[in-house]
């Protein structure tokens, strides 16, 4: 067999290995990580399905004090998982004017012995 077929395979691998290393961020970014929970510190929150004062309202009443784990942060919003009255599991969102994040809990102490 040709010397330039042997090497072709290892050309092309070493190629596809190269373009997929310079695609684009396909990582989270942890500098820029939403808190883990947030609880509602309004009245008057609203669940929407959409990032946008536009988007349809899914839960128009959310309860002050509701805890949500944060899917992301998208801007001014948050995106959360909520369970509806019939069992569903939504993705929503909620906007940051009306939660305030939770601290994470620091871990226990490491005992040494």
């Amino acid at each position: 067999m040709n010397a330039k077929l042997k090497a072709a395979p290892a050309f092309l691998l070493a190629a596809v290995l190269l373009i997929a290393a310079c695609g684009p961020k396909r990582y989270y970014d942890w500098s820029e990580r939403a808190p883990v929970k947030i609880r509602v510190k309004t009245t008057t929150a609203v669940l929407r399905l959409s990032a946008s004062l536009k988007g349809e309202v899914v839960v128009d009443k959310v309860a002050k004090g509701t805890v949500f784990e944060v899917v992301r942060k998208t801007g001014a919003w948050y995106e959360v998982r909520h369970r509806s009255e019939i069992g569903v599991l939504l993705t929503a969102y909620i906007s940051e004017s009306d939660v305030d994040p939770i601290a994470a809990e620091a871990a226990p102490p490491v005992k040494r012995t």
